[in-house]
């Protein structure tokens, strides 16, 4: 049986290496990470890969990358904001669990 770590892609198993670095200390809250060549070196992989890695990092808040900075390990408590671009809305949330939103009238009593 083929586990689902083997059939992951590449860059969300770097993502899953430099978020235990980060979770274990050995990248700190508030800390520069060290750049994608580096990165890249240190996995064996191609830097798209590491350039996916940290994006899905930086979706999920974990990571902030800063243009011509570098990128920074988020502090965890900085970690509770939601993306605005991230939150659905009621009826898409109704519809992504497999429902029909809809509004039906009623009648009001005594009205």
């Amino acid at each position: 049986m083929v586990s689902s770590i083997q059939r992951d892609p590449l860059f969300m198993k770097v993502r899953r290496v430099i978020l235990e670095a980060i979770q274990s200390g050995q990248f700190a809250q508030g800390n520069l990470l060290p750049p994608e060549k580096i990165l890249a070196q240190q996995f064996q992989v191609s830097r798209a890969t590491v350039r996916n890695a940290l994006q899905s990092l930086e979706d999920d808040n974990i990571i902030r990358k800063q243009h011509g900075v570098g990128t920074f390990v988020v502090p965890e408590n900085s970690r509770l904001k939601m993306r605005i671009d991230k939150v659905k809305g009621f009826y898409q949330l109704i519809g992504d669990s497999g429902y029909e939103p809809s509004i039906r009238k009623r009648k009001c009593h005594g009205t």
